[in-house]
């Protein structure tokens, strides 16, 4: 049986949402999804992994400036990271990770660059990174900005 579920994150940012689907399978009856497989990490795994800064704000914009931000990864130290899906709120905020795999002393960023042209007023965004290993989480940062003509 597969099951899909479907994430619709809506902002009033004046462009267009993004829809993320992720279809999961579930494991067959009477065996533990958590053994031998990756598993969702409990609040208690994942405290030590976030994206820095968690939010981010960009103050007052013109109309058309193109805003950029790396945010790091942050895991405990001697740590390896495997990075899965990273993705924003709104199609105006292009988040980017060219490398996906991160030894235990490699620094681990993620790229933001946010497309004011269509914007007007108070915008929040949310950017949000899939670590695949060593645990399985979604982390988020927040980034806001206002934007006058």
């Amino acid at each position: 049986m597969r099951i899909s579920l479907a994430f619709l994150i809506l902002l009033a940012c004046g462009c267009a949402p993004r829809v993320c689907i992720e279809t999961l399978t579930p494991p067959p009856s009477g065996v533990d999804s958590a053994v031998g497989a990756e598993h969702e990490a409990s609040e208690e795994e994942t405290a030590a992994i976030w994206l820095q800064p968690k939010s981010h704000d960009f103050g007052t914009v013109k109309p058309g400036e193109e805003l950029k931000l790396t945010l790091e990864v942050i895991r405990p130290e001697g740590t390896p990271l495997r990075l899965g899906r990273v993705m924003s709120s709104c199609t105006c905020v292009t988040v980017s990770a060219p490398k996906r795999m991160f030894g235990e002393g490699d620094k681990a960023e993620v790229y933001v660059s946010v497309k004011t042209e269509t914007l007007d007023g108070k915008h929040e965004f949310s950017v949000t990174a899939e670590v695949l290993t060593p645990e399985r989480i979604a982390s988020q940062s927040t980034l806001t900005l206002t934007v006058v003509k």
